[in-house]
């Protein structure tokens, strides 16, 4: 689209994060300056800078009392600081500009009047100018024209003040006559804020009206785009403070967006999306700390979505109005009654009603909660005094989780899925909502597992492979291993290098615990549900209850390397060593219980240097881990006989470090069931006497009951050195065996063996 004189026109919206922090303004500068070479027209709306807002309504609350000066010398040293560190040798530029501004601040806070709610939109009007003049003075610094326009010049309002409407015809000829044609200068806007029209008093747009300003702006004059410009690479498929391996989504639609939006995720706001979305006008999400990342484009037509879902948002703490009662099956008008009374005094977030109308519930916030049931209880007196319906019953301590996607309603089962993944994690779903558009899947949670519930529906659906739209992918191999070993750092930097290898075998692998001799890091100690804790059966005393699967990370493993120095072997260090074990085996005997809710393969990796592992194979394996077990050179000799009863197992996985091809552990391990008074001769043939040793001691360890092997040895200097034969001798039959040592394998080899197994 164009604007209306036909020139190419982008609208840049920077949020108080993009204007705030120490260099900030330099990077948004930089981009208006790129963005100017490449468009006939740019408009830059900036919010105050970060805490500027607060610290006004701060300070508007504190001139009421006559005790504003200390907050207003504050906001004032704010920002003569950054004039000065944007301005350089050039400040003066800008605080010619800034300081008028501070002035006429400072005597208006001075005047000791009531903090109205028309008294603090005028002095948080003040954020955005402040801001505006320093950016558009920044601009004339860095070469490029530009003037600062005040919005109340354009944004005509209602005298809501706080949360003013927009009056869409005025603000329309306001702009055209403003911008069409496009001024040469680039026009620096101050978001959030307006004029009444009645009063010609100034407003305030409320919660995202930055936004809103951009929006506005962008529609009304039919840009080309939309950019909102914040500190995050775009809209994320999670909240990343619940989800670290959360995915910037490309596409949206306004729709989706929406839905996102209304459910708590941040980076962009609903009332944003409305007049773009009418205009047809795309919004681009951009990072401005990272301007060369694609962000998310928000459009009518996304396109076909990678995965079967767009996003996971929710809503932490709301609470749930409920009102049941028998007779209400079948009677006319209850809800109809219900809503009414509730209008314009209580927002309602969700509403889920019974087929049988037995029972409705609806989501408030928690402020909400109390006025929506004496209202409640108010209207519907008579019914509750007669026993037609309950008094009204609120639940609180509850979030509501909503899965978004325009594909959804393609695919059949995904609604199963989502309640599956949880039934199986042990959440209960209090409420479930689904409108018939299927674009949002709501479900209400316990407030305390809102945070697992997130992290496992999104590991559940984003970590597949991607598949056509209106099918369902392959079931994905996720697997989650635990490593019992000092280099449980080389797993992960493994893991992470050859993520392309693993997906390519449709698979996601991740290291989600460690033991080593310096400490543990298991999923139960970053992440604990509140909820009932569970009875360990595998290790009795330990209570443990695991909520989420995190990944590890480098910083996990630099926590570990403090619990202790390796060589410390005291009796406390024994303690400790025996403590963390049994929280080792305890984490994952609960993981892999839980695994199909997202379809994981748990996985213990024992490289232990000792058969401290050993006593937990049978359960572990009877719970559906699967085991790969890596001993050291010694300790393989020693342990050969006790992995005799797992060498048949399908979950069990042998590779002696030390080199031996299992085919001959096994076949040594066969002398385990010698008869007692049976004879048995052993010849070994090896061309290097540094292979003598090892196997030696791998005969003896594997030795039964009976008389001790007759072991003959040869040196065969026509073999490689590398290669040995061993040949077994009973009254019954004779073996030989020629093998080649593999040496110590990598961990890349052992994941590939992994990856082949599970």
């Amino acid at each position: 689209m164009a604007s209306r004189d036909g020139s190419a026109l982008k609208v840049l919206k920077f949020g108080g994060t993009s204007v705030g922090k120490d260099g900030a303004l330099e990077k948004v500068a930089a981009i208006v300056v790129d963005s100017a070479k490449a468009n006939t027209g740019i408009i830059v709306v900036a919010s105050a800078l970060s805490g500027v807002t607060d610290l006004l309504i701060e300070a508007a609350d504190a001139s009421a009392a006559g005790d504003a000066a200390a907050l207003c010398g504050r906001l004032a040293q704010r920002h003569v600081d950054v004039a000065n560190r944007v301005g350089g040798d050039r400040a003066a530029e800008i605080l010619a500009q800034v300081n008028p501004l501070l002035e006429a601040l400072e005597a208006l806070l001075s005047v000791p009047e009531p903090a109205t709610a028309e008294r603090r939109d005028l002095i948080m009007s003040f954020g955005e100018m402040l801001s505006n003049t320093i950016l558009s003075s920044l601009l004339t610094i860095n070469g490029l024209s530009s003037e600062l326009c005040d919005a109340r010049s354009l944004i005509a309002t209602d005298g809501t003040f706080g949360a003013a409407h927009v009056d869409y015809n005025t603000t329309r000829a306001a702009l055209c006559q403003k911008f069409v044609p496009m001024p040469a200068k680039v026009q620096c806007v101050t978001g959030f804020i307006g004029r009444c029209l009645a009063s010609n008093k100034t407003t305030t747009l409320g919660r995202g009206g930055g936004d809103l300003t951009a929006s506005l702006i962008g529609a009304l004059l039919k840009a080309d785009a939309i950019e909102v410009w914040t500190d995050v690479d775009g809209v994320l498929t999670a909240n990343p403070r619940i989800v670290s391996g959360a995915r910037v989504i490309p596409t949206l639609s306004y729709e989706e967006a929406m839905e996102m939006s209304y459910f708590g995720a941040k980076v962009i706001y609903a009332p944003t999306m409305s007049p773009a979305m009418r205009a047809g006008v795309p919004l681009k999400i951009k990072n401005t700390f990272n301007p060369h990342a694609p962000g998310t484009v928000v459009r009518a037509k996304p396109g076909t979505a990678e995965f079967k879902i767009r996003a996971i948002s929710s809503v932490d703490d709301i609470t749930l109005v409920v009102l049941q009662g028998s007779d209400m099956v079948g009677a006319a008008g209850v809800a109809g009654r219900l809503f009414m009374v509730l209008a314009n005094k209580v927002n309602v977030i969700l509403i889920s009603q019974a087929s049988s109308e037995h029972s409705i519930c609806l989501a408030v916030l928690p402020a909400h909660g109390p006025k929506a049931k004496q209202l409640i209880d108010t209207e519907f007196a008579r019914e509750i005094e007669t026993g037609v319906v309950d008094p009204v019953q609120l639940h609180v301590d509850l979030s509501i989780i909503a899965v978004v996607g325009s594909q959804m309603k393609q695919i059949p089962g995904l609604a199963g899925l989502v309640t599956t993944c949880l039934g199986d994690r042990g959440i209960n779903i209090v409420a479930i909502a689904q409108g018939s558009s299927e674009l949002n899947m709501s479900l209400v949670v316990p407030k305390s597992d809102g945070p697992a519930a997130v992290w496992h529906i999104h590991d559940a659906f984003f970590h597949g492979d991607t598949s056509d739209a209106g099918s369902v992918p392959a079931p994905v191999r996720n697997v989650h291993v635990f490593v019992a070993s000092d280099d449980g750092k080389g797993w992960t930097d493994a893991v992470n290098v050859r993520e392309k290898e693993c997906r390519e075998r449709n698979a996601r692998v991740k290291v989600v615990g460690v033991w080593s001799s310096a400490g543990l890091k298991v999923p139960h100690e970053d992440i604990v549900s509140q909820g009932a804790e569970q009875q360990n059966e595998l290790l009795p005393g330990m209570r443990v209850r695991i909520a989420s699967t995190p990944e590890l990370t480098g910083a996990d493993f630099e926590s570990l390397g403090r619990h202790s120095p390796t060589s410390d072997s005291s009796e406390e260090k024994c303690a400790r060593d025996e403590e963390d074990g049994r929280k080792f085996f305890s984490a994952i005997l609960y993981h892999a219980r839980g695994a199909a809710a997202s379809r994981a393969r748990t996985v213990l990796v024992d490289a232990n240097r000792d058969s401290r592992c050993l006593s937990f194979y049978k359960p572990l394996l009877d719970a559906g881990v699967t085991i790969l077990a890596v001993p050291s050179v010694q300790t393989s000799l020693h342990l050969a006989q006790s992995f005799s009863r797992y060498l048949l197992h399908p979950r069990f996985i042998w590779t002696p470090s030390c080199g031996f091809a299992p085919s001959t552990c096994a076949a040594l391990l066969a002398l385990r069931s010698s008869e007692e008074d049976e004879a048995v001769s052993i010849t070994l043939k090896a061309a290097a006497d540094d292979l003598m040793v090892p196997l030696r001691a791998l005969l003896g360890s594997a030795a039964g009951e009976g008389p001790a092997p007759q072991i003959a040895f040869e040196r065969d200097e026509g073999m490689r050195p590398d290669t040995y034969s061993i040949g077994i001798t009973t009254h019954m039959e004779q073996t030989t065996l020629t093998a080649r040592v593999s040496g110590q394998p990598t961990i890349p080899q052992l994941l590939r063996k992994l990856l082949a197994h599970v």
